[in-house]
């Protein structure tokens, strides 16, 4: 018997077309992975991003008090703006503060008093605190106000507590993959 050793050509071709699966499945799972993660970094960082400006607003919120003129605490409401008076900068002057909803973006305004006898006046240009909002398409409101007993309310006098409600849209480019962020502040310095 003439026996021959080595690989015959189909014996290849069997191996390199299983070694083609392997190594296409491995492939695609590593490309998988990578966009899944960085999908998640990206949504962390623009939450990140988002969750910024809604403590900032709660914490600023939660000092109003009454004006260096006498004003009483919130000026004035609306489902896409607050008004308040409060010492954002620890200075022991009141400030007059702004926070609205533009379009897709939260922005924040703030004026100190001036002059003899002291006087609020216009706001500055406003600075931006974040963008991609998407209150207006979820027809949702930027702010809610409740009273002591937690029913919503839009009398500025019953104010006890307002929520600030975020939606951002993680990445625009993408399907929409909206996330909500809210929070409640409870004014500190108003007695009932």
């Amino acid at each position: 018997m003439n026996y021959q050793k080595g690989v015959t050509a189909l014996e290849v071709i069997i191996s390199i077309a299983v070694f083609a699966v392997v190594f296409v499945a491995v492939t695609a799972s590593v490309i998988f992975s990578l966009k899944s993660q960085q999908h998640s970094l990206e949504s962390a960082e623009i939450l990140s991003n988002a969750r910024a400006p809604l403590l900032e607003i709660i914490k600023d919120i939660r000092e109003a008090s009454y004006s260096d003129i006498g004003d009483y605490p919130i000026n004035s409401i609306s489902s896409s703006s607050v008004v308040f008076f409060a010492d954002i900068d620890r200075d022991a002057n009141i400030e007059k503060v702004k926070y609205f909803l533009s379009g897709d973006s939260i922005y924040k305004q703030s004026t100190e008093a001036t002059g003899t006898p002291l006087a609020y006046p216009d706001f500055g240009d406003p600075k931006l605190l974040a963008v991609g909002v998407k209150n207006s398409q979820q027809n949702e409101p930027l702010f809610r106000f409740y009273d002591k007993n937690g029913s919503t309310t839009e009398n500025i006098l019953d104010i006890a507590s307002v929520e600030v409600n975020i939606w951002v849209d993680i990445n625009p480019q993408r399907a929409p993959f909206i996330y909500n962020l809210k929070a409640l502040a409870t004014l500190r310095n108003l007695t009932w």
